[in-house]
């Protein structure tokens, strides 16, 4: 499956958007897509390893270096990553980061708080319910030590409105200015950003 371009577009910068297919909401309509990344999230198979072969698979085609550091967002119930049971987009992580000398540091992100699913927001209410809930957490020392201009490489399994990476992006670009920021989404709903 060939690699999809598009940007994020955050304030005057463009960020480099990497995605699979596009995809319909199954509000839309029956779409083979949209269910078998509902399976894809669910972690059941075959569902589960075809999205994470077709991943791996694209993304050789800009085989990220092997300083980049991936992160995924924290689903709604989260505030933090709990590495003992991964999800699917951990399990997509790690396979991304094997494959191509990465770094998957999910404890880097936070939230202060859990919050509302996304998929029943508008696009104003995504971006009020994610403000200045996440946080940053830099190790001082050790693996996940990160240089002023580590490439990062952001992932998730859907790209709807653009307004989670968008925080995500602001986040490291707050703290990491000099650093190379892209996303990878296995899909991307139509009339997205």
């Amino acid at each position: 499956m060939p690699l999809l371009r598009s940007y994020i577009k955050d304030g005057k910068n463009l960020y480099r958007h990497y995605f699979l297919c596009p995809y319909l909401p199954l509000g839309a309509g029956e779409d083979s897509v949209s269910k078998s990344l509902l399976r894809f999230k669910q972690r059941l198979q075959p569902d589960l390893d075809h999205w994470i072969g077709l991943g791996v698979d694209s993304l050789r085609t800009i085989a990220p270096g092997a300083g980049t550091v991936i992160l995924r967002p924290l689903r709604h119930d989260e505030t933090i990553v709990r590495e003992a049971f991964p999800g699917a987009l951990d399990l997509l992580a790690r396979a991304l980061a094997l494959e191509f000398g990465c770094r998957y540091l999910p404890e880097l992100l936070t939230k202060t708080r859990p919050t509302l699913p996304n998929k029943f927001l508008t696009r104003r209410q995504r971006r009020m319910e994610l403000e200045d809930v996440y946080r940053l957490t830099l190790p001082a020392t050790g693996d996940g030590c990160i240089s002023a201009d580590t490439p990062f490489l952001l992932i998730d399994d859907i790209l709807t409105t653009g307004t989670t990476m968008r925080t995500l992006i602001h986040i490291l670009q707050g703290t990491f200015p000099l650093s190379p920021i892209r996303a990878f989404t296995l899909t991307r709903a139509a009339n997205t950003v």
